[in-house]
């Protein structure tokens, strides 16, 4: 497997360099990391980000992942209720803990709605 790592969400690049392993080695399994810090916001318009792992999955890039997307979701989680609880103690924590209780039962690794590969929350 091969990653390829770009320095902003760039598909143009991403196909560039799948062409070129493939045109030595084909088949070779490709892996992309949808990086954090990208803005993908500055980078890109809703549908092309939307679309973007869809693309990705054509070139053939099999493993997609997100690094430090659990690290990013907990920050803004704790954020959240850190804000929260300034103003209302532990009753923030308490619909904290009823919204975390039955999202324990949804699995972590599904397949994606969006480009049909398996994702997983890293």
């Amino acid at each position: 497997m091969l990653w390829c790592e770009t320095s902003e969400p760039n598909l143009e690049e991403a196909r560039r360099f799948a062409e070129g392993i493939y045109a030595k080695f084909p088949g070779k399994m490709l892996a992309y990391n949808c990086s954090p810090s990208f803005h993908w916001k500055r980078k890109l318009d809703n549908a092309t980000i939307a679309k973007f792992q869809r693309e990705l999955a054509a070139m053939g890039y099999k493993f997609q992942f997100v690094t430090l997307a659990g690290f990013h979701a907990l920050n803004h989680s704790m954020f959240e209720l850190a804000h929260h609880y300034a103003k209302e103690d532990m009753t923030a924590y308490s619909r904290l803990q009823e919204k975390n209780l039955p999202a324990r039962k949804t699995p972590a690794t599904q397949p994606c709605a969006t480009s049909g590969l398996s994702a997983q929350i890293l």
